[in-house]
């Protein structure tokens, strides 16, 4: 039947078993997350209370990957400007495509058979949450905004410090990291006292979702990199301790948001909630990133949903909920009078086309330009990994 339906896909057998763990388990939160507006309320309360933070999760692991090769990258002899170059057109030609489609999908499906609206022009720039509020529209392009900056800044940076005022790659890594671990969690301090009453809307659109207030997210996953090239002793000792250290550390983080919200609490979950949601996802990467292989169904299938991951992410919210699900809806209304009924039946349409539809849109759209990066160099040859 996969095969007929051309779901099939082809998987490299080498990849890194744990971190496809890691990203599936992040994308499976979030969907479920963002199913909630289809779930009865008291599985919703469920859900509620014990649901993770995936895009955490997707930060941490980002800066882990990322800051292994610009390690590697930028500890060459002979790094110029091409290498940034290469390294971006790596990134880009992995994230982009995809994204410029659903984003120009949704701004046509907007602006249809309506006058004409905005284009949001930001999006394409991902200029829409630097330093303000999220627009509404495509409200999960966010934490897009926060990665691609992150791959724009922290490699030119890194560039700078090692080419420019020849300060070891090490080094420069650590001074980076300090500076925006520092930077991002004294301007989340500056705003907590400058928006007093903080509520669960500014929380959200202030803090949480805002690039200038999340690249530390990523930072952390940067400095496990770091532990991990330039002391691989310390970072796989006691692994299977530090797994359950950073299990504990999210359990905990996660309790701390579910108790009576006192002024010490709102302060902790405001400032330093997405700080230990990173430590403790950082504390999962020495067991993992050494966990290599899987046998077996549930490995395949756990390596299939983090191939697709990106794209499950891309169309699971707005162009299903938005789109998708209201186009069918206008059909199912006319055979199923009763709202509760055409509820249930959408639970069943959310959870199924998203499989099949992110496994279209990786290989019709992703995995093309996947491939074509490692035919795409500028100057020399390349030497960076491709993830």
């Amino acid at each position: 039947m996969w095969q007929s339906l051309s779901l099939k896909i082809q998987f490299d057998k080498n990849r890194v078993y744990g971190l496809d763990i890691l990203r599936a388990f992040a994308v499976i939160l979030i969907v479920i997350t963002h199913g909630m507006s289809y779930t009865p309320t008291t599985f919703n309360k469920i859900i509620e209370a014990v649901y993770l933070d995936g895009v955490s999760i997707f930060f941490v692991l980002s800066g882990f990957l990322i800051g292994r090769i610009l390690i590697k990258t930028m500890s060459s002899e002979n790094i110029d400007f091409y290498t940034l170059l290469n390294f971006w057109s790596r990134r880009w030609l992995r994230t982009l495509p995809l994204y410029f489609f659903i984003l120009s999908a949704i701004i046509f499906c907007y602006n249809y058979n309506q006058p004409p609206g905005p284009t949001f022009k930001r999006f394409y720039i991902f200029s829409q949450n630097i330093y303000t509020s999220h627009p509404a529209f495509f409200i999960e392009a966010w934490s897009l905004s926060v990665e691609e900056w992150f791959y724009l800044l922290i490699p030119l940076l890194l560039f700078v410090f090692v080419k420019f005022f020849k300060i070891k790659t090490a080094t420069s890594i650590a001074i980076i990291s300090i500076a925006i671990l520092s930077f991002s969690t004294i301007l989340r301090i500056e705003r907590y006292f400058d928006n007093l009453p903080i509520t669960p809307l500014k929380q959200e659109m202030l803090f949480r979702m805002q690039v200038i207030t999340r690249l530390d997210s990523l930072m952390y996953g940067v400095l496990a990199a770091f532990i991990s090239s330039y002391n691989n002793t310390l970072w796989i000792v006691n692994k299977g301790y530090k797994l359950i250290a950073g299990l504990l550390i999210l359990v905990i983080n996660k309790l701390l948001t579910q108790i009576h919200q006192t002024e010490i609490l709102v302060f902790y979950n405001t400032i330093f909630q997405f700080s230990f949601n990173a430590i403790g996802t950082a504390f999962l990467l020495p067991y993992l990133s050494n966990y290599k292989t899987g046998k077996g169904a549930i490995f395949k299938t756990i390596t299939y949903i983090s191939l697709i991951s990106y794209s499950i992410y891309l169309i699971n919210l707005t162009p299903m909920q938005d789109y998708i699900i209201p186009f069918i809806n206008n059909f199912l209304a006319k055979i199923f009078t009763n709202k509760l009924i055409l509820k249930n039946i959408d639970i069943v349409i959310f959870y199924v086309l998203i499989f099949p539809l992110s496994v279209y849109s990786y290989k019709l759209i992703e995995s093309p330009f996947i491939n074509l990066r490692s035919k795409f160099t500028f100057g020399k040859k390349a030497s960076a990994p491709i993830i």
